[in-house]
């Protein structure tokens, strides 16, 4: 199962609320992250937390289940 938990402002317009929410995680055009950038930052990431290759989120968890 997966759900989130969003926090909202009273005023958040209608069309943000439910499912609409993640609209707001969609900037204009000129204001996104490019695939080259956003490769960028992943590589800056690894390098800053010593090169560790993570485990899988679709593996198992500690303990081997």
């Amino acid at each position: 199962m997966h759900f989130h938990i969003v926090p909202r402002a009273g005023d958040l317009p209608s069309e943000y609320r439910g499912p609409g929410v993640f609209g707001l995680l969609r900037p204009p055009e000129g204001r996104r992250v490019t695939a080259g950038q956003a490769d960028g930052i992943a590589l800056a990431l690894r390098a800053r937390l010593g090169g560790a290759q993570g485990r899988s989120r679709c593996g198992p968890g500690p303990g081997g289940g």
